[in-house]
């Protein structure tokens, strides 16, 4: 496997996260409360709530199931780019589908999607975090690898910040749901695709320098330290304020009322 083949490989397993993810942190909330049809309080509580779950999974894939993992495809990492690919994929396309449901079947039709979808995000980008150290043990490679990583994720937030309305508007023609349906559609294909080229351009050939012991899910998660609890809240609290400083007072509005009369 050549070098440049592993670093594109690398690379681009970024840019099909970002092509989904800019696209949720830049249009999503236009999308649920102007397209999908939701209040803007209900959207606004939803990526709050959203965050505690990304808190946990992001944890619990990273510090419990990828040093649990063995495959036949090698590694402890890399499976998970192929694993999650094809889930990826379905949900970035049900979170932006526009079902003829009520008030109330929409809000749950949204938060079981986004948090598939947030779920399915973290299964690919948790080891595209971690697996750096196990594809080379050559430092100047490594920093090669995440320089790679970090130019095609500024592509992607590009692409994303560039395109995407102008394609909602071709595809929609006027229609922004089948415009949003048909953009992310094909955003969610293209990561998909990217997902399985990063799979198999990439290799782990750095065995763990540690060999964890047998134990369960359980203790493992009693050994979680205090870090880890402060980590889960700062994690937290970041993106809720992402969130809320993103977001017009009409949104935060509502919530501080509601919070008041309560």
């Amino acid at each position: 496997m050549g070098k440049w083949n592993k670093r594109i490989g690398y690379g681009v397993g970024d840019l099909g996260c970002n092509l989904v993810f800019s696209t949720m942190a830049s249009y999503l909330m236009f999308f649920y409360t102007d397209v999908f049809g939701i209040t803007a309080a209900a959207a606004g509580t939803l990526m709050l709530v959203t965050k505690i779950i990304d808190a946990l999974t992001d944890t619990g894939m990273g510090g419990l199931i990828v040093d649990r993992t063995k495959t036949r495809w090698g590694g402890q990492g890399r499976p998970y780019f192929l694993i999650g690919a094809l889930p990826f994929a379905i949900f970035t396309v049900l979170t932006f589908i526009v079902p003829d449901f009520n008030m109330t079947g929409k809000i749950i039709w949204a938060y079981v999607t986004y948090c598939l979808l947030s779920t399915a995000y973290t299964v690919v980008n948790i080891p595209l975090n971690t697996i750096v150290p196990r594809l080379t043990s050559d430092n100047h490679e490594r920093n090669v690898l995440v320089t790679s990583r970090m130019i095609f994720a500024l592509i992607g937030t590009a692409l994303v910040m560039s395109i995407t309305m102008p394609l909602v508007e071709l595809f929609g023609q006027g229609n922004m749901q089948k415009g949003f349906l048909i953009t992310m559609s094909m955003y969610g294909l293209i990561a998909m695709l990217l997902f399985v080229y990063t799979f198999a351009n990439t290799k782990e050939v750095v065995p763990p320098s540690v060999t964890p012991g047998k134990s369960s899910i359980l203790q493992d998660l009693k050994g979680l330290t205090g870090q880890t609890i402060i980590f889960l809240v700062i994690n937290f609290l970041y993106f809720g304020l992402f969130v809320i400083r993103n977001r017009p007072l009409s949104i935060i509005l509502p919530i501080t009322l509601v919070g008041q009369n309560g």
